[in-house]
């Protein structure tokens, strides 16, 4: 009985409050969103003509964003690991699990559906908020193909878990600079320093403002009808792209992670399934993605649409300025495609891209060469010939 008076009590372990949690989720999140989509909006990544004219070699908007973001996503993820601050969290190869495509099958597989995807519905997963944010016509339609996409890939994650058993497998994560037996702040350096070569050489035979006045289909030298100043219709892709290059050290900071948007689908999707009976086992795919850790991606999206609004309401360039978008059959089958893809292969043009680019992950590599390829004969065939 003596003993017993000096025992220590055995507490259950601490557990955060899930409305705290999730009050610090939306705080984060929605701020770093709306940065987000005021950069798609003012660079014009979120008009469906820019990103389609980009693979049919007709503009460089999105490729000069793309390169920045990364080129800056680089320096800033490989700094906060070099001080210890927070670790890269890049993906693993995804297996298809027959044949030759076992190791980075479903990378290969993923970035060609979304590639193909992309330039149907003139959007990325991402993008397709800060459409609905500035009024892009049938932006909507593309969310809806985006959903469809995301169930259907839960559809063919059971039926292939339950044919190829190394359906899905990630093997062991594999960077440039692990091969190249580099430092990764060194690997950074020379990396982002080629990425803005390749942008600065991109400006001198492509200036933005040229870009912009073809996007709106305005005459040659048309800025002169905004009083000489281009920053009332757009901003320089590039100043776009650093910004969001930028963003990337609040994400890290505050969510212990890159920036990505696809996996918001899933959470949402998720919680839409939750009320069928037995759904964890008949659709799997969603189990992982529950709880109010994962709606962080979630009130990001949230974000970009608010902040694709705003940037919309400040901005010279009317919903009536805006160009053709894609008929709602080609938004509805981009959206699918483009979500079924990123969903097989683990990440979106941000997430493989932007992110898994920046942490010289070689899958998002792998990925991201592939959605290219696959975005550039997609743009000829269905639109340049």
């Amino acid at each position: 009985m003596q003993d017993d008076v000096f025992k220590t009590e055995q507490r259950p372990p601490r557990q955060d409050d899930p409305c705290k949690k999730l009050l610090k989720i939306i705080l984060s999140g929605v701020p770093i969103g709306f940065l987000f989509g005021m950069a798609f909006d003012k660079a014009k990544v979120n008009v469906p003509k820019t990103i389609t004219d980009t693979f049919l070699f007709k503009n460089a908007i999105m490729m000069k964003m793309f390169l920045a973001a990364t080129a800056v996503g680089l320096l800033i993820i490989a700094a906060l690991e070099t001080l210890g601050v927070a670790k890269r969290v890049s993906k693993g190869p995804r297996a298809f699990g027959l044949g030759l495509m076992k190791g980075y099958g479903l990378n290969v597989i993923g970035g060609l559906l979304l590639g193909a995807g992309m330039v149907l519905c003139g959007s990325c997963p991402g993008t397709v908020f800060a459409q609905i944010g500035a009024g892009v016509p049938n932006a909507w339609f593309t969310l809806l193909g985006g959903f469809i996409g995301v169930l259907l890939f839960g559809i063919i994650h059971k039926v292939l878990r339950g044919v190829l058993p190394d359906f899905e497998r990630c093997g062991e994560k594999r960077s440039v600079d692990g091969m190249l037996g580099w430092t990764y702040m060194r690997a950074a350096g020379v990396f982002a320093a080629a990425l803005a070569a390749v942008v600065l050489l991109l400006e001198l035979l492509v200036p933005w403002k040229d870009d912009v006045e073809r996007v709106f289909n305005l005459p040659v030298g048309g800025y002169i009808m905004w009083g000489g100043d281009p920053t009332a219709l757009a901003w320089s892709p590039v100043a776009a792209g650093i910004l969001i290059g930028l963003l990337q050290l609040f994400a890290m900071l505050s969510n212990k992670t890159p920036l990505g948007m696809s996996s918001g689908y899933v959470t949402v999707m998720g919680y839409l399934l939750s009320p069928i009976p037995d759904v964890d086992v008949v659709l799997p795919a969603f189990k992982g993605f529950k709880g109010v850790s994962h709606l962080w991606q979630v009130f990001v999206a949230i974000g970009v649409g608010l902040g694709a609004f705003a940037s919309s309401k400040l901005s010279d360039a009317t919903s009536s300025m805006l160009p053709e978008s894609p008929s709602v059959a080609l938004a509805i089958c981009g959206g699918a495609l483009q979500l079924l893809g990123a969903r097989l292969a683990g990440g979106c043009t941000s997430g493989h891209g932007i992110s898994g680019m920046a942490q010289l992950s070689l899958p998002s590599i792998v990925t991201v060469c592939c959605m290219f390829a696959a975005a550039i004969t997609t743009a000829w065939l269905a639109f340049g010939i």
